[in-house]
């Protein structure tokens, strides 16, 4: 079964754990505040890149797998999973954030 993990920046480490296939920290806060935008949070989970695209995209915080290699650059994070069989998505975030 394979399995990633969704976590926030300060769960990356979980990736050296071998809790998971893959780990993908989200670059968003979802504590006090505006949350991110659809567009903002929708161009984060898309993959490809266009020549003078500033964004950073889920796959530039992944790490390369043995199994895939780098295939997960060109792939939105959805259509990854479906493509190398993720089975399980688990949420890992902390439950007291700072503010």
């Amino acid at each position: 079964m394979k399995r990633v993990i969704l976590t926030s920046p300060s769960g990356v480490g979980l990736t050296y754990a071998d809790r998971a296939d893959m780990v993908v920290p989200l670059i968003f806060r979802f504590v006090w505040g505006p949350l991110p935008t659809s567009h903002h949070l929708g161009e984060y989970l898309t993959g490809g890149y266009f020549r003078g695209d500033p964004e950073v995209r889920w796959s530039d915080l992944v790490a390369r797998s043995p199994k895939s290699g780098l295939a997960h650059k060109e792939l939105g994070l959805v259509w990854f999973c479906e493509a190398y069989g993720v089975e399980e998505i688990e949420l890992w975030f902390d439950p007291s954030p700072s503010n």
